[in-house]
């Protein structure tokens, strides 16, 4: 879907130390491998990012933005600086747009630790990831997943399979999954 789409984005949820910055950066080298312009900012760097960001990639079709730890600002944050970055997150399209690139190619990977920090235009993704889901994550994950019964039971075989899966970790144990 990445090589499609205008704006592609990819936030990973989970608690500190559940490899959510391992997995980015994964993504953002593969994009890298791909000819994207990799712009790598942690979440107190964005507060000025815009303008730089911008300078960064002028003249590239292909943009990647890696925001790690995305929550800790967020969190640590005053109310006039939050809005500011949720501003900057709903202009984030506009502000990579020059005269000379008028439609850049935009790979946005954020990783944060509670949903709940997250500002709401990210919130809108086209992936999650949730690299050791527990109960809180399986709430989150079925708000997303919509009123549709079919949808949450999906989603339920699916948890319960990567549960086995981190239960019998390291163990060399065989597991199966049917969808």
């Amino acid at each position: 879907k990445l090589a499609s789409s205008e704006w592609f984005h990819i936030m990973i949820d989970g608690e500190p130390g559940s490899s959510k910055s391992t997995i980015g950066k994964e993504f953002f080298h593969l994009a890298h491998n791909h000819g994207f312009k990799c712009i790598y900012a942690s979440s107190f760097d964005i507060f000025d990012a815009p303008l730089e960001w911008r300078r960064v990639a002028q003249g590239h079709a292909k943009i990647c933005i890696f925001i790690d730890d995305l929550s800790y600002a967020i969190s640590t944050a005053s109310q006039k600086m939050q809005n500011k970055m949720k501003n900057f997150m709903t202009m984030l399209r506009h502000e990579m747009e020059t005269e000379a690139m008028t439609n850049p190619q935009i790979f946005l990977i954020v990783a944060g630790h509670f949903m709940t920090s997250v500002p709401p235009v990210l919130k809108n993704t086209n992936y999650w990831i949730f690299p050791n889901p527990k109960n809180l994550e399986f709430d989150i994950m079925l708000k997303l997943a919509g009123r549709r019964l079919h949808n949450r039971m999906k989603l339920e075989r699916m948890f319960e399979f990567v549960k086995q899966v981190w239960s019998v970790a390291g163990t060399g144990a065989d597991v199966s999954f049917e969808l």
